[in-house]
């Protein structure tokens, strides 16, 4: 016999995404962005079949072999097949951002799991806005964005679901695991290199801890490990690497190492503090909140606190301290002001106790690991920029996968927060919710007051 409460449930879920989907093709309908690539890849295929084409590509641009292959497939097609597979792809992020939330939520509660859903839809929206328009709103970007950090979500997701569960899914989440983790592995490297890296760590985990063992896993993670050696070594890689230090930045690989760390390191504060939207701000409050509610609190949780909570108010009144969020991230400054340094001093201690912060909230245990794991793989997937002479021409899209990354760390923190502050439990979240609907505002006025995208700024 069905049970009608469950039967309820879904369909209360199911139209809550399909709402969120509609608000999303809206946008996608009216704001998506053309020109630069976009403009020269239906030019460029016509001379090439597919194999042709990831051919040429592969041996003079990049390896990124799957996001070739959406380029030149929709190249030839109307832009409307676009919009269509950019809100599929969006399902996609929302839609595992929503199961991993359930895999660390072991009280089903349907208020809640309605009131996550929304979360889920919705908080994607609090990234910076230029790395939401670039990576999900421009046609060549969310190809190699938004569609692949799907791609990557929803490979991880039978992996982390054996390491909670000590079973799979369902076959049909492991056969489109084997799909995207190729999709992933073989394109965009940032998330590339974050699924292989959680690939093998959970590998290791399950084999030599948990003492398991599981012939998908061997299988999933030799599917991402050779699809990203067959981007990383493409001998396009290496060309256009040659080329771009040429035309950007000539002393890229000649500058003295100190250097070149310093101007790296520049950049990377640069783009997690001054880049990141809303999400690093959220995770300092909800991680504030809950120490906030811990029993038994240590000295360094009460220090935690106080240095977040110091974070926090630096970032309110940023237009009077401005000088303290300039780090000078240009490459070939030679003078550094002696205020840029503080600031990198006084940011990098508040990102170090961000980490400290997360693992003392759970005295040290597991869950508190993996959200000390997504928060290091949001700083480390910025980090990969570095490495790249277009570090300073990528823009904020850099920020994307980071983002998403966070959003996994913030999903597990919320869902703690509504466990201990149940009857403020929607206030709570309209709170974390207020600048990512901001921000969605933000786009729907663009298509409001004209059809033709434009940066707002």
């Amino acid at each position: 016999m069905i049970n009608q409460k469950i039967v309820k449930r879904k369909l209360i879920l199911f139209l809550i995404f399909i709402i969120g989907f509609a608000l999303f093709a809206l946008l996608v309908h009216y704001v998506h962005r053309g020109g630069g690539d976009d403009a020269n890849f239906p030019i460029l295929i016509k001379k090439y079949n597919l194999l042709g084409w990831l051919k040429y590509r592969y041996d003079t641009w990049s390896g990124r072999l799957a996001s070739e292959t959406y380029c030149y497939i929709f190249g030839y097609l109307p832009l409307y097949f676009w919009k269509i597979s950019n809100l599929i792809h969006y399902g996609i992020l929302t839609f595992f951002l929503y199961k991993y939330y359930e895999l660390f939520n072991k009280h089903r509660n349907n208020k809640r799991d309605y009131i996550m859903a929304v979360f889920c839809i919705i908080l994607p929206f609090g990234m910076n806005f230029g790395a939401l328009c670039d990576g999900a709103f421009w046609v060549t970007g969310a190809m190699n964005y938004l569609w692949i950090t799907a791609a990557g979500i929803a490979s991880f997701y039978p992996i982390l679901y054996y390491s909670i569960n000590k079973q799979y899914p369902y076959l049909f989440f492991r056969i489109i695991a084997l799909f995207f983790g190729f999709v992933a592995g073989s394109s965009q490297e940032q998330v590339g290199t974050t699924l292989l890296v959680f690939c093998i760590l959970f590998l290791i985990y399950i084999f030599f801890i948990c003492r398991k063992k599981s012939l998908f896993l061997i299988i999933e993670t030799i599917v991402v490990f050779f699809s990203f050696l067959l981007n990383y070594f493409s001998p396009g890689n290496s060309l256009r690497f040659t080329n771009e230090v040429k035309a950007r930045i000539p002393d890229f690989l000649t500058i003295l190492p100190y250097q070149r760390l310093e101007y790296s390191y520049r950049w990377i504060m640069d783009a997690l503090i001054n880049h990141m939207g809303i999400l690093l701000i959220l995770t300092w409050i909800l991680l504030i909140i809950l120490l906030v509610n811990k029993s038994k609190k240590k000295i360094i949780d009460l220090i935690s606190m106080v240095i977040l909570i110091v974070a926090i108010l630096s970032i309110a009144v940023k237009s009077n301290i401005s000088q303290f969020f300039n780090f000078q991230a240009k490459w070939g400054i030679l003078t550094f002001s002696k205020t840029s340094y503080i600031a990198m001093a006084f940011w990098s201690f508040i990102l170090i106790f961000t980490i400290i912060a997360a693992y003392s909230l759970y005295n040290f245990k597991i869950k508190g690991l993996a959200v000390v794991l997504l928060i290091l793989a949001a700083y480390a997937s910025t980090s990969l920029m570095i490495f790249s002479p277009t570090m300073y021409e990528s823009g904020c899209r850099t920020m994307f996968v980071p983002s998403i990354i966070l959003c996994i760390a913030i999903l597990l923190l919320i869902n703690d927060c509504i466990t201990k502050y149940k009857k403020y439990a929607l206030l709570l979240v309209l709170i974390s919710l207020g600048f990512p609907i901001y921000q969605y505002f933000k786009f729907a006025k663009i298509f409001s007051t004209a059809f033709n995208f434009h940066y707002p700024w």
